[in-house]
């Protein structure tokens, strides 16, 4: 299996909104130690809807990010698209998952105190899940993807394995117990063949 990076988030109950902190730097090598720009941390939004990732104006200028290009951009909802600064940045997800030289999108604000919104180029390169356990909304990330759970399939093996269960409990049904002499024939029967392996 090929390593991966990874972080898990659970969230205290039922969530409609995925969320999370970030950092987000300048983009550069992790193996060049000469260069160490300085790391921003915020609240960033996970958003199966937006097709990339975004950032707002106001943290790209506190981070001093140089735009690198411009793209067109459509908010959910709008009908207008806008022309809009692109950036190069590493991006730095929980438990030290890191991405680097990440092309991002500058716009002009999100909702809440959100600075980042997360899309699908980010969330679409690793594997993705978000369940509910014990009343609780439960996201995990791994990152690069190594493939996924389908749902189909693993209920169909769940289901193969009560079949097999269940015919493993009715052959046992069907199965007489033993009586009480025929365990005792067993037994000396299961002696002999011990002081015969020792006469020879």
């Amino acid at each position: 299996m090929r390593d991966f990076q990874a972080f898990t988030i659970k969230y205290n109950g039922i969530t409609n909104v995925l969320f999370s902190e970030v950092g987000i730097s300048e983009a550069h090598d992790l193996k060049d130690q000469s260069k160490t720009p300085e790391v921003v941390t915020v609240r960033a939004i996970w958003d199966t809807g937006a097709t990339c990732t975004v950032i707002t104006k106001k943290l790209a200028e506190k981070i001093g990010l140089v735009p690198t290009g411009k793209t067109n951009i459509t908010v959910v909802g709008g009908n207008n698209s806008t022309l809009e600064n692109t950036y190069i940045v590493n991006v730095y997800l929980p438990n030290k998952v890191c991405m680097i030289f990440v092309r991002i999108v500058e716009v002009s604000g999100l909702t809440g105190d959100a600075e980042v919104l997360i899309g699908m180029d980010i969330i679409g390169s690793g594997d993705f899940s978000i369940f509910q356990e014990n009343g609780k909304t439960i996201m995990t990330y791994r990152y690069p993807s190594i493939g996924g759970t389908d749902f189909v399939v693993e209920a169909g093996n769940i289901k193969s394995h009560r079949v097999v269960m269940q015919k493993i409990e009715d052959e046992k049904k069907r199965r007489k117990p033993l009586s009480a002499k025929e365990i005792e024939k067993r037994k000396r029967k299961k002696k002999n063949k011990k002081k015969h392996k020792r006469r020879h």
